[in-house]
């Protein structure tokens, strides 16, 4: 038993390396193009979810946190397509003390034809530390 689970989880990380291989690029370029547009002071709405909210409470997580991570950070996994929205998984590390950061994901939806981030969730992956590899960016683990 133990060794067909195992089997299952080399084909999901292969098969989830390749989807990433593929689309990640396409996240890239989206949250580039919303990086770019806060930059410059254009109007760009950031819409936070119920979940999202509910979320930031629970995990004390400063909203000016997700911000920064939604400014400044970059997009480590290309989660989907919803319509007109693209899903996307963020890191950044945000300064919580003189000298300490803090890694933060920040899960959003970008829709770039409205200009609109939705921000879906945000948590600290160290909570996930056995998910993700040293430096939290590539997913080596999944949940079953």
């Amino acid at each position: 038993m133990a060794v067909v689970e195992r089997e299952l989880d080399v084909f999901r990380m292969e098969k989830h390396r390749a989807f990433q291989e593929r689309f990640l690029p396409l996240a890239e370029a989206a949250v580039e193009k919303i990086q770019e547009k806060l930059s410059r002071g254009d109007e760009v709405q950031i819409l936070v979810t119920n979940h999202g909210s509910l979320r930031e409470t629970e995990r004390c997580i400063a909203r000016r946190h997700i911000l920064e991570v939604l400014e400044s950070g970059y997009a480590i996994e290309y989660q989907g397509r919803c319509g007109r929205t693209m899903n996307a998984l963020l890191l950044g590390y945000v300064k919580i003390g003189k000298g300490e950061y803090r890694p933060l994901h920040v899960a959003v939806s970008i829709d770039e034809g409205a200009n609109t981030v939705y921000i879906k969730t945000a948590y600290d992956p160290r909570s996930r530390r056995w998910q993700w590899d040293e430096n939290f960016e590539r997913r080596i683990l999944f949940q079953q």
